[in-house]
């Protein structure tokens, strides 16, 4: 005969843990080579697991890159959560410096 557990166990359902997985905006200078490069990324499992990303293909150049991600970032003030990153990228060809870097 198995022994009586003490004290009486809820049958009640425990809440889903589901670990909210962070959000990448990225913002690309590039119309095609650099959302090309980061939804390959965003295909391998060990990514897609852990984070989402929000591919803003703008093409233009670094410095309005950067002030348009920033002026999103104000945009969603208290809304962003303290999972959201905001990235910039592009892509420089080395040796070639890029004209506007």
């Amino acid at each position: 005969m198995a022994p009586r557990r003490r004290g009486r166990r809820s049958l009640r359902r425990r809440p889903p843990r589901i670990d909210e997985r962070k959000r990448l905006v990225v913002f690309c200078e590039g119309e095609v080579t650099e959302p090309a490069y980061l939804t390959a990324l965003e295909r391998f499992h060990g990514v897609k697991s852990v984070a989402v990303f929000d591919i803003r293909e703008v093409g233009c150049t670094p410095r309005s890159l950067d002030e348009r991600a920033k002026k999103a970032i104000v945009e969603a003030g208290e809304a962003a959560t303290d999972n959201t990153e905001y990235w910039c990228v592009f892509d420089v060809e080395a040796p070639t410096p890029h004209p506007r870097l």
